[in-house]
């Protein structure tokens, strides 16, 4: 930088030349929602098959609307195009904890699944966040489906919950005594 001072992002002017409105302004959210929605819903008629955009059509719709059942069709297309696309199924399963006891049981049943299915493909620090942020009100759920998780995965799920200070039993883990140095 020309002057040697240190600048924040905030410092710089919106870069189509505008100033930038303050950061509450609420009409301008909205504005920026539906532009994307409708980016969202263009993109959609020309890739229909694309998980990751029916999952950002959800977040749009609930944040300009709030949730509404009928939205849930949306998430639906995104675990039925892209059920074992990893990066997609871990916001997703965020996304979709949020909103799980207000959820069908098929719906739920898929989350679930979904939750062992990441820990299953090694995503441990991400079910670990997962599991004790939105899955913490049904973690007995998401630990009954760990059943049939590869052993070594269920293994570094306790580990990796331990050492951020959690004590929890895992199905068909053995309770070990962990020594300071392990």
């Amino acid at each position: 930088m020309p002057s040697g001072r240190a600048s924040k992002r905030g410092d710089h002017p919106a870069p189509h030349g505008g100033s930038r409105p303050p950061p509450n302004d609420r009409r301008h959210d909205g504005e920026q929602l539906n532009a994307l929605g409708n980016v969202i819903r263009g993109s959609l008629s020309c890739s229909p098959a694309d998980p990751f955009l029916w999952l950002i059509l959800y977040w749009v719709e609930i944040a300009q609307n709030g949730s509404k059942a009928d939205y849930l069709k949306y998430l639906r297309m995104s675990y039925r195009l892209g059920r074992s696309e990893g990066w997609i199924a871990v916001k997703r399963n965020r996304i979709a904890l949020g909103i799980f006891e207000r959820s069908p049981p098929d719906f739920s049943g898929m989350v679930i699944d979904e939750f062992a299915n990441l820990l299953n493909s090694g995503f441990y620090g991400e079910v670990v966040e997962i599991f004790t942020g939105p899955g913490w009100h049904v973690r007995n759920q998401l630990l009954g489906s760990l059943k049939n998780v590869i052993e070594r995965h269920r293994l570094a799920f306790e580990q990796a919950l331990h050492a951020q200070g959690y004590e929890v039993t895992i199905p068909k883990v053995e309770r070990r005594i962990l020594r300071p140095w392990q």
